[in-house]
């Protein structure tokens, strides 16, 4: 995994930015799949995926995959 997805950001004693790379993988990026592409659907799982989102603890990259019955697939990267 890419070293920029690991980064995790917080100030420091300062209050200044500081930016470090865990080793920590699990929580680097959020991806779901939502078999529909029911509109309110699509939203809500877009909607979800955002607040998984998190500059200090992770992850920074979320996607979503929305397969429906037809074999079409939509992807959709948030990034925080």
């Amino acid at each position: 995994m890419h070293s920029m997805l690991r980064a995790r950001f917080g100030r420091d004693q300062d209050g200044e930015w500081e930016q470090y790379i865990t080793p920590e993988v699990g929580r680097s990026v959020h991806v779901s799949c939502v078999e529909s592409t029911n509109q309110s659907e699509m939203v809500q799982a877009i909607a979800l995926s955002r607040e998984s989102l998190n500059l200090r603890s992770g992850p920074l990259l979320a996607a979503v995959l929305f397969d429906n019955a037809e074999g079409q697939n939509l992807i959709t990267l948030l990034l925080t």
